[in-house]
């Protein structure tokens, strides 16, 4: 097995592994009742994975991922909607949702601080919050943010990172300001965890460096370097 292939295997493993152990934990607290948001939903992977039978609602700005959502919903005859709508605004009255995913979206969000306040508004009182993040003290963080633009290209490193270099996103994911943002809008911690999800592209030149940090960063206090973070809160706020 090649280099190349070797990582789009463990890449694609760790993945999955984590998608899989994410729905297994949000399943332990659906009843057949529940409303679920999935916040930021894509083409509604997460959501559609589901096994409960149990009610749902997916939003996204991307028409097409909305439009494949709606086919794949179709297709697994679940009991789920898909609309096109802003996480920042979302079009719903206040606490109507059981639970809440929000995978790997508020570091795209220009005011990530407004979908957590939306979040809030529209959870019902000890309702939770699942959300998933990259962790801006990860190493690939630390390169797009220490390194000037040019080298990254010489080197061929930023096609390879999931990191805009745009410096209107990736507002959130700093640990304390995520937990005091959660914390501030109504939320109380249950878990907050670093997790190894590797987000970074197929790349020869970052395969070992990924390796290697996520095996020093199993332990603590190292940990705070994986790639990204994992947050269960429940929503405390009883007013909108």
């Amino acid at each position: 097995m090649g280099l190349q292939e070797h990582f789009e295997r463990v890449l694609s493993t760790r993945y999955i592994s984590f998608k899989k152990s994410l729905i297994e934990l949000v399943e332990k607290n659906i009843w057949q009742q529940s409303m679920i948001l999935d916040a930021g939903c894509g083409s509604g992977e997460t959501i559609l994975a589901l096994t409960q039978n149990t009610q749902g609602i997916g939003v996204d700005i991307n028409r097409e991922r909305i439009r494949d959502a709606h086919k794949s919903s179709k297709a697994l005859k679940k009991l789920f909607s898909f609309l096109i709508a802003d996480v920042e605004k979302i079009p719903f009255r206040s606490k109507i949702f059981d639970i809440i995913i929000c995978s790997f979206v508020l570091e795209h969000l220009r005011n990530p601080e407004k979908a957590i306040e939306q979040f809030a508004s529209v959870l019902k009182v000890n309702g939770k919050l699942y959300v998933t993040t990259s962790d801006a003290f990860s190493p690939m963080m630390l390169i797009d943010r220490m390194l000037p633009e040019r080298w990254l290209f010489k080197f061929k490193l930023l096609n390879a990172l999931r990191i805009s270099r745009d410096r209107r996103f990736y507002l959130i994911n700093h640990p304390l300001k995520l937990k005091r943002t959660l914390v501030n809008c109504g939320f109380r911690l249950e878990k907050f965890s670093y997790v190894g999800v590797p987000q970074i592209r197929k790349s020869k030149r970052l395969l070992y460096l990924w390796a290697l940090s996520n095996v020093l960063t199993d332990v603590w206090p190292l940990n705070i370097l994986k790639e990204s973070i994992f947050v269960v809160a429940r929503n405390s706020k009883s007013h909108s």
